[in-house]
């Protein structure tokens, strides 16, 4: 889920979310890990060179990679409220996946055995992070991260890496169109 962060420890400490956030979804938000109100701080966590770390993380609802986890990542989609609301959505939900699951294992088999969308956000972030390091040196090093709704990586996984990585800063956007 995408998820605000609302409050935090000092140096990172535990992580709280506000379910209401996940209507953020399509907007862009900038979350900080920690109160950058002491230059000790900002040293203590910043690369090398000084320069504090932003990581960029690219949400979307992301695909299945591969034929085996089509039905897992059906199921999340089918028991998602905000997605496709359903009266008795945690039992309806995965029954509908499991049905469905076949027909679309056959579409991804056309293209290959699975969803692109994992390459083709990861090459964009490739591209953005190494034009930001460039265009913004003073916030980088600059590094994308990856966080999908319903397929790996999880955007919730990809938080608990953002934070063992130590950024300081992350600049968060939905990858979701609206038309």
């Amino acid at each position: 889920m995408y998820r605000k962060i609302i409050s935090r420890s000092h140096y990172f400490g535990h992580l709280k979310f506000s379910d209401k956030a996940s209507k953020l979804r399509n907007e862009a938000a900038i979350f900080h890990f920690f109160q950058n109100d002491s230059k000790s701080n900002i040293r203590h966590y910043s690369s090398l060179n000084g320069k504090p770390k932003t990581g960029i993380l690219m949400m979307n609802m992301g695909g299945p990679s591969s034929l085996a986890e089509v039905q897992d990542f059906l199921t999340r989609l089918f028991t998602d409220k905000d997605i496709i609301p359903l009266p008795m959505q945690s039992t309806v939900g995965p029954l509908i996946a499991k049905r469905r699951t076949p027909s679309i294992v056959k579409k991804y088999s056309e293209i290959g055995g699975g969803s692109p969308i994992l390459s083709w956000t990861n090459k964009q972030g490739k591209l953005m992070t190494d034009l930001l390091d460039k265009i913004s040196p003073e916030t980088g090093p600059h590094k994308h991260y990856v966080g999908f709704r319903y397929a790996n990586p999880l955007t919730e996984n990809t938080l608990a890496e953002m934070e063992k990585d130590g950024i300081e800063r992350a600049v968060a956007f939905s990858q979701l169109s609206n038309e």
